[in-house]
């Protein structure tokens, strides 16, 4: 655990050092195979450094040790929204809210992919009123909240 713990201690804003992290994640694992926390920051440093490949087979193998830990989803619906695999990363988000129903940052990102999936269809179909409405009441909204 103390490799584990240096590893997220590397990883923190105040001593940001991604190599450091990797390091003592690795080193945790192979003393402790069954570490879903330091397979969890190996792979939010794979992700840090837009390695999403890795970044998700990491986190994938967290989420097998532990499959309530709200951070796992929450790291892959991030790596699978910068891969634009939106359908997985969704199914993420959702999981993290079934975890913990507060999770601003979950509720967010499922708001930005659904007006991502809204304006591919406005892409996809430029003359459907539908779709341009429903774009525009989400526009509006943004701007009234903003204004708020």
């Amino acid at each position: 655990m103390p490799y584990s713990n240096l590893g997220s201690l590397y990883l923190s804003d105040k001593y940001k050092d991604l190599q450091k992290a990797e390091e003592y994640c690795k080193k945790a694992i192979e003393l402790f195979s069954g570490d879903y926390q330091a397979y969890t920051r190996l792979g939010v440093v794979y992700g840090l450094r837009d390695n999403l490949e890795e970044a998700i087979k990491y986190l994938e193998i967290a989420k097998v040790l532990n499959p309530s830990y709200v951070s796992i989803y929450k790291n892959l619906g991030f790596a699978y929204e910068k891969k634009k695999e939106l359908l997985k990363s969704e199914e993420c988000y959702l999981k993290v809210i079934e975890l913990d129903q507060n999770h601003a940052q979950a509720h967010n990102a499922l708001g930005v992919i659904s007006s991502m999936y809204i304006k591919k269809a406005t892409e996809l179909e430029p003359n459907n009123l539908i779709y341009n409405n429903n774009l525009q009441i989400i526009i509006k909204k943004i701007e009234n909240t903003s204004k708020q």
